[in-house]
Order: structure tokens, then sequence, then C-alpha cells
């Protein structure tokens, strides 16, 4: 046995042992001291003491690293909304995998390296992510590249921030530092806040080095020394891509022409549907009547407010359409509650009011189209315009019937009504749900598409000689143009 022993192991780790047990080596305790001696038949056997303990003392994922194709964008917590916005504008539903994280949900990092295209974060999550002695899942993914919008703030504060440090130890095969100010916009602002930035960027000289920094750049610039500005100057010019107003001059300028569009028949009429589901819920909400806890004109429904006008400023501006449909039994009670009324449920009369509720019809009195017809109580159908004639009775020519009115009572619907409105009349109208308005161009015609149409059409037939500009609509409804 050789005279020579190796030291037990520093930490007292079970796996250690048996491994020496395995490989025949015999334990002495000498003077304190557990030594651990090679058997004499066994040659060229040395034990790596330090990387041994690594491996056995060491979980394996702390220096995992996960190869991604994605990109990590690093925002303010006010942009993470405009960064998501302008995704979803600028590139097809589907293409990406887009994950939001702003919480403090633990997530793998396998995960974030392998199931997204997109991870957006914030500033505070990632200074919160920073800890020297547990590895952040961040950390722990090679990502394609890194984006920090306003990445300026890594140097508004020269002190060494959890946020810079977090943002130095990511890894990535390119880094992208976006900002209209890199240093403060302040009258104390400094060259010295650039060299964060330079490190985030992993600039090898200036960037991962403080001290040439300072040497090379910062004290002779700040000397006023013509090397100080010039080392600066190429500096930028190798990692800066600018771009500014002026630059911009040369491009034409935009000539518009405004052009008023009648609407194309389908197009009308599927304006006319969202208008009239917009007016259906004011009038049927108590009569106009804001305080009605339901009603678009309530304060408290400015969310779906705002959506509403959105919707039918695309409905109009664009084309599209949106789908009704019955609310469950909704148009089942409205009839039940007409043969309650002394309607006959085996005559024409009620299949027809059925129909109209369900697919549209005309209104009894104008004659005008309506997709949603208020049925009355005395049984006719009308649209929002003729039945927003009277409030008290039915405007029906020779009918006059006189509604129910609800007295002036607070309501958990309207805890402050403002008038005495048609109880029978409201209650009796079936609910519809209806999906979000739908911009699209394969299920209503768009009025600007007939109108180029039209105008490609008449260039051609007067000018046959000209390259002919073709116009198609695409799958995602784009008006797709080339000359042929």
């Amino acid at each position: 046995m050789e005279t020579v022993g190796l030291p037990g192991p520093p930490v007292n780790v079970r796996g250690y042992q048996r491994l020496f047990h395995a490989f025949g080596l015999t334990s002495r305790f000498e003077k304190g001291v557990t030594r651990w001696f090679y058997p004499k038949l066994l040659e060229n056997l040395v034990f790596d003491s330090p990387a041994l303990k690594v491996a056995l003392c060491q979980p394996l994922d702390a220096f995992r690293l996960y190869l991604s194709k994605a990109t990590l964008i690093v925002v303010p917590a006010n942009l993470v909304d405009h960064w998501k916005t302008q995704i979803d504008k600028h590139v097809s539903a589907g293409q990406l995998r887009i994950l939001v994280w702003t919480d403090n949900k633990k997530l793998s990092p396998h995960n974030l390296a392998w199931d997204y295209d997109v991870v957006i974060t914030t500033f505070s999550r990632l200074s919160a992510e920073w800890n020297p002695r547990k590895k952040s899942p961040l950390i722990q993914v090679h990502w394609l590249r890194i984006m920090l919008d306003e990445g300026h703030t890594l140097g508004s504060s020269l002190s060494l921030t959890n946020k810079f440090q977090m943002a130095v130890s990511l890894t990535a095969s390119s880094r992208w530092l976006l900002t209209g100010t890199p240093t403060p916009n302040t009258p104390n602002s400094q060259l010295s806040h650039l060299q964060p930035l330079l490190k985030f960027l992993h600039e090898e000289v200036y960037g991962d080095n403080l001290k040439f920094w300072e040497a090379g750049i910062l004290r002779p610039f700040e000397a006023e020394i013509e090397e100080g500005r010039s080392r600066l100057l190429q500096l930028l010019q190798r990692y800066m891509i600018c771009s500014r107003k002026k630059d911009l001059r040369m491009i034409p300028p935009c000539i518009k022409k405004s052009t008023y569009i009648n609407f194309v028949p389908r197009h009308a009429r599927s304006y006319n549907e969202l208008v009239e589901s917009v007016r259906r819920n004011i009038l049927l909400a108590d009569w106009n009547d804001p305080s009605h806890v339901e009603s678009l004109l309530n304060s408290k429904q400015w969310k779906f407010r705002n959506a509403t006008i959105n919707n039918v400023r695309l409905s109009c501006c664009v084309a599209g359409h949106i789908k009704m449909t019955d609310a469950g039994q909704d148009i089942k009670e409205t009839m039940d509650d007409l043969v309650e009324g002394g309607l006959d449920d085996s005559t024409f009369e009620y299949s027809s009011i059925q129909n109209c509720l369900i697919s549209g019809c005309n209104c009894k009195r104008c004659g005008e189209w309506c997709r949603l017809p208020v049925i009355t109580p005395c049984r006719h159908l009308l649209c929002l315009d003729c039945v927003a004639l009277d409030s008290e009775r039915c405007t029906f020519p020779g009918c006059g019937y006189l509604y129910e009115m609800q007295t002036l009572l607070a309501r958990p619907e309207n805890p402050n009504p403002k008038w005495p409105v048609p109880k029978d009349l409201i209650e009796l109208q079936p609910s519809y749900n209806q999906d979000d308005w739908n911009p699209d161009w394969q299920s209503t015609s768009s009025s600007k598409v007939s109108y180029l149409y039209n105008i490609n059409a008449v260039r051609n037939s007067h000018y046959p000689q000209h390259p002919r500009c073709t116009l198609q609509k695409s799958q995602a409804g784009q008006l797709l143009c080339w000359i042929e």
C-alpha cells in the first residue's frame, strides 16, 4: 500500500466515500485526519479532488446553459403594452410565440429557451432576478438577441445596481440597446454614463475594462485633448446607429388627397348592423339613461365604450362583420311571453315573429331593414327609430298600445333612474350574443376596395398601352398591387 495518503473529502459527502471504496482505496485515521490510500496493484490512479468535489456537491442545473433562438426584450413597465401592440400590429397572428413576464411567477429556463420566440419583461423584473448566490432562469438561457428599450437607464446611476449586474450577466449572440438619450439629459450629465452601456454591449476594450475607459477616453476628453475626442468618435461609429430628423429631408413629401366614398350596399349593411347593436344597448338601458349599469353611456363602462368606438371606426373605414346569435333560450322566452299575451303558437304569425327575431326583418312601420327588430307587447316588429319616437305607447299606425311604465324607484340595474320607462317593452326583448367586430374582407364588401377597383378599371380602359396595375385581396385582408 502507498505510504502517501490522499486527504479525506473537505465535506462529508457519502457518495465521495463510496467512490473511493469502489476503486479499492482504504481509509486510515491518523492524528485526527482520515486519509485514503491507493492499493498496491492499481497503477496510474490519481484523483482530481477539486473536480470530484464539484461533481458530487454541485447540482448539474446550476451550470447548464440552454441554447435558444428566442429574443429577450427588456422595457420600462409602461411600455410593455406598447411593444405587444406593435408586435400584434406588424406580425401575423400565430407567427410568434410571445411571453410577457412582469410578475413574480417562477419560470424554468428550458421553458424560456424553447417554448417562446419573444420574451418581454421589465427592468423591475430584471432587477428582482439578480441574486449572486442563485442563478436566475434568464441567466441560464443563451439568447439569440437581447434588446433593452430605453437602455440609457443602465447608465443613469454610476453605482453597481442589481439591474446593471443582471443585464451584463445575460448571455446572447447579439445585443441591442435602444435609446434617444444615451446620457442623462441634465446639466450635470457626464461622459462616464456611457461606460455602463458599453459594458452591457460587451465592448472588448473600453466596456470590459473601466481603467482603459478612464485612461483612454474619459480623462483625455474631459481635459479637452483631441485624442480623447477622436477615440470617442471612432468608438461610437463602430457601435452606434443614429437616425436624425434632418437625415430624412431627402424623402419626397407625402401628398394626401381626401376622397369621400359612398358605401357599397353590403358594406353599408354591415356598418348599420354594428351601429344598430350599439343603439339598441343604449335605448333598452332604460331609454338612454346613463345611470343604468349596463349602458354604454355609464361612466363605469368606459372600456367597452372605447372598444365600441374603435369598432365603429373600423367598420366604417375598413369593412367587416359582426356575428350575432340569440343568447340561449331568450327568444323562446320572448315567444312564450307573447303566447301568454294571446299569441297562438300554431299560427303563421308566431313563426314569422320568431324568424324575424332570429334573422332580422323590415320594420312594419317605415319598411326599413333592421337586423335586431324590437317586438312590442302588441306584437309589432319595429326598428329602433320608430320605437324611440314614443316611450309610452306603440307607434305602429292605428295601434297606440300603452306600455306598462316603470316607476322612478331605485333598482339594482339602475340605482338612480332619470325617467319612467316602458317596463314590459324592455323586459320582452331577447338578448343577443355578439362576437368582437372582425374587420376582414372575406365576410363583407369594402367600399375602399370597390373604389380602387373601379379606378383601376377606368385607368386601364383609357390607357391600354400603359402597364396594368392589378389589385387583389390577400388572405390577411391586405390590398396587394403589382405591375404587369
